[in-house]
């Protein structure tokens, strides 16, 4: 059995001591991005990102030069909708200063913390439909801050290395008001370049053992 110690607390962060963020709009920012072997089409407030046939590596990325982002503050893009199962993305640093990927994209708000201490070139990426087409994602808005409103984001201890047996994850929500029932969360776990999605239900009190059943594939 792998045993991994969760734990879940609420940072209420009230309005009026938040610190501002300001929240841009894929199809106004288009220009500042660069983009390789991918197509654009900005539509009813909405960026539609697609991969173009026959791309090499049979992927696409929309990238741009943004503003240290430190341990503490957070991206959020919003996501409003992919066209199937086919809509793969994620999003990574290829800078010489940091080399990393976030993680991967799904339909709604996105919450990313990149670590990043100097400017860093940050990168949206799509899978493509190698000889047509890859399927396309509708991408409405990013935001930095350092208070991520009514979002999840995970936190390691100890901060340094992959997760392991033993390391704790605390899941702090962000929210201007109390929670008034439990939150259910989803984990994805990644390994041996497959995806499988585990669910959690966050109860009221402060911490669980969660026990990972190797036969099932999934945690007690």
């Amino acid at each position: 059995m792998k045993k991994l110690l969760l734990s879940v607390s609420s940072a209420l962060l009230m309005a009026a001591f938040s610190s501002p963020a300001q929240t841009v709009r894929f199809v106004d920012d288009l220009a500042k991005w660069q983009q390789a072997r991918i197509g654009c089409e900005p539509g009813n407030g909405l960026l539609r990102v697609a991969v173009v046939a026959g791309a090499k590596g049979n992927y696409g990325q929309l990238w741009k030069y943004l503003p240290a982002i430190p341990e503490g503050e957070y991206i959020q893009i919003k996501v409003d909708g992919m066209e199937n199962s086919q809509s793969f993305a994620w999003v990574l640093s290829n800078s010489n200063s940091l080399k990393r990927t976030f993680g991967i994209l799904f339909q709604g708000v996105n919450t990313f913390s990149p670590g990043a201490k100097t400017r860093f070139a940050f990168s949206i990426n799509q899978n493509g439909g190698k000889k047509q087409a890859g399927a396309w994602v509708n991408y409405d808005s990013y935001t930095i801050s350092k208070t991520p409103e009514n979002s999840l984001v995970a936190v390691k201890t100890p901060a340094a290395g992959a997760l392991k047996i033993g390391d704790t994850l605390n899941f702090r929500i962000f929210r201007s008001t109390p929670c008034s029932n439990p939150v259910k969360i989803r984990i994805f776990v990644t390994g041996n370049k497959s995806r499988e999605l585990q669910s959690f239900q966050l109860c009221k009190e402060r911490s669980f053992d969660a026990v990972y059943d190797e036969k099932n594939k999934c945690y007690t």
